[in-house]
């Protein structure tokens, strides 16, 4: 009902008043025209249209001022001592409060910086930049290399006496892998 009512009450009071002025009035006789009964009926009318669409109508129950009220009773039970409670003790400790969002702050930079920006940039730079970045520099490779052919020699040579000299040398400088892996299997 309440929109129907709304609606109504606007577009009455959006109408201008009605007055018929003749073409020849002075503007004094206009005035006389819109006295005080003249927009008291006009009123009136408008009044009554809105009686006549909207009817008897009254709010829902619910609506009276009496009803609100205890509708708002749990309400203000427990959000009125849940904000002052949180307002004494944001007050007594206001320091801790402080270092603990401190603390949060860091944490979340720290965390976006090292899980979404660092890999996106790197991500990018390789794509769209060709920043390829070295996971070995050549001198950790080539000690690398050199290693694993000293242990692949000492293996040979504990494991396979019988072959000679030069091949044993061979297999290691060729990093031939296929005798440990026959050596595992069996």
């Amino acid at each position: 009902w309440s929109r129907r009512a709304w609606t109504l009450i606007h577009r009455c009071l959006d109408s201008p008043i009605r007055t018929s002025p003749k073409k020849m009035d002075s503007p004094a006789a206009i005035q006389k025209r819109l006295t005080v009964r003249g927009v008291e009926a006009q009123l009136t009318e408008r009044i009554e249209e809105m009686h006549m669409q909207i009817g008897h109508a009254v709010p829902p129950f619910w609506w009276r001022w009496g009803i609100r009220k205890w509708m708002l009773f749990p309400y203000n039970t427990i959000s009125v001592p849940l904000v002052l409670g949180t307002g004494v003790y944001v007050v007594t400790n206001y320091a801790g409060i402080i270092q603990g969002c401190t603390t949060f702050l860091q944490s979340l930079r720290d965390f976006f910086r090292t899980h979404i920006y660092e890999p996106c940039e790197a991500i990018c730079g390789e794509i769209f930049f060709r920043h390829n970045e070295q996971v070995m520099d050549r001198e950790a490779l080539k000690m690398s290399r050199e290693s694993l052919q000293k242990m692949l020699k000492s293996y040979f040579d504990e494991k396979f006496p019988s072959l000679p000299e030069d091949e044993r040398v061979n297999m290691a400088k060729n990093m031939d892998m296929k005798a440990v892996s026959e050596e595992s299997v069996v």
